[in-house]
């Protein structure tokens, strides 16, 4: 059983990633990482998954460009894709960072790659 995220502050060492995406990236993001949870956590540290919407102002770069030929400003809100880890020391806390981080780029190349050969079947 690995270290719980409480995100109430009370975790030993924390840290919380915010991962922008636009409609479907960011289902098929989360997606992708969110089995993860609960599978690479060790005694040391844990980790949780979820979507919430982008705070505002934060991914106004980050929309992605549509299919339809739309402007990319035209583009759905972000929504992001929120990695919270804790860890009971600071190496453990990095060696997770690292992780989490590789697999949710990973996912979202994937899902680029996806929508440059499918465009209408992208993130499902």
């Amino acid at each position: 059983m690995g270290a719980r995220v409480t995100g109430d502050g009370t975790d030993d060492h924390a840290t919380t990633f915010s991962f922008c995406f636009a409609e479907p990236r960011a289902s098929a993001v989360a997606a992708a990482v969110g089995v993860e949870v609960g599978e690479i956590d060790d005694e040391r540290s844990g980790a949780t998954v979820a979507r919430e919407p982008a705070p505002e102002g934060d991914c106004e770069d980050d929309r992605d460009a549509p299919a339809d030929g739309r402007d990319a400003t035209e583009a759905a809100v972000p929504e992001a894709v929120v990695v919270r880890i804790a860890a009971g020391d600071l190496v453990a806390l990095r060696a997770s960072a690292n992780t989490w981080t590789r697999l949710v780029g990973t996912a979202a190349q994937v899902a680029e790659t996806a929508a440059a050969y499918a465009p209408e079947s992208a993130g499902r």
